[in-house]
Parts: structure tokens; sequence; C-alpha cells
């Protein structure tokens, strides 16, 4: 059920690699008493299960500490993500801003179950319809 629940939730779901990182400049919020410095990874896109994504890429924003929630990403390691939107504008390309944090499910894409990929495919299946299905297989 844990993961029907972060399948609904989230806005992107899909594994990919990471391709770069890039540090952003602190911001403040409200919910900070201090600025949260932010890093930003590019994922290239392994397989989609939910979202509209239509370029081969993801570019996900997380805080750069675990003790603001945030999740660091090895270049090169694969994943799988459950994002959401992220509240910050959309990239300069109009392609929306994604965010991972450790209340989000992820993990090393080696450590995935082949149970709860299937799980993700049937998901997917569902929610597209069998005419799109196709559209989430995006390649190896």
């Amino acid at each position: 059920h844990k993961i029907t629940k972060s399948f609904q939730q989230a806005t992107l779901v899909f594994s990919g690699r990471v391709l770069k990182t890039e540090n952003l400049p602190a911001v403040q919020n409200a919910a900070a008493v201090m600025p949260v410095e932010r890093v930003r990874y590019t994922f290239a896109v392994k397989r989609l299960y939910k979202g509209e994504q239509v370029d081969s890429t993801v570019v996900l924003e997380t805080p750069a500490q675990s003790a603001a929630c945030g999740v660091s990403f090895e270049v090169g390691s694969e994943h799988l993500l459950y994002a959401r939107t992220a509240s910050s504008a959309p990239e300069p390309k109009g392609q929306p801003r994604y965010t991972v944090s450790l209340c989000d499910r992820h993990q090393t894409l080696r450590e995935v179950k082949s149970s709860e990929l299937r799980q993700l495919r049937q998901m997917a299946y569902k929610a597209s319809g069998e005419h799109r299905f196709t559209w989430f297989e995006l390649g190896d």
C-alpha cells in the first residue's frame, strides 16, 4: 500500500541516471529560520511511470542538507524517484521544476524490488490507458 500511496501523491514517478549536479544560492522561505541551500540534479529518464514529461531529462531540486530533508545523489548513479512539482517557477525551457525530499519514496535502482517495478507498470498502464502505455517506455 505504501507504493500505491506514494504513486498517488507524486506528480512524477520515474527511473533515471544522474547526469549533473548544481549548487543553487540559498533562499529564505517562511518555514526556515535560516536560508536553505538547495541542489539541482539533472536526471536522464530511463523509464517514466507517471507524469507529463516531454523531454528525456528531468530537473529535481532538494535541500542541500539532510537535516532540511534533502536527498543526495551521485553523478552516474541510477534511482527510482517519486517526485512532486516544486512551488517555484518552471525551468527557462518551460519544463516543470520538481522536488524530492527524504520524506518522498526514492531508492537506488539496483535496490528496487522487481515486485515494485511490476506494480508501477500496472499502475502506469491503468492510469494512462492501453493506447498510451508505450509512451511511458522511454528506453533503456
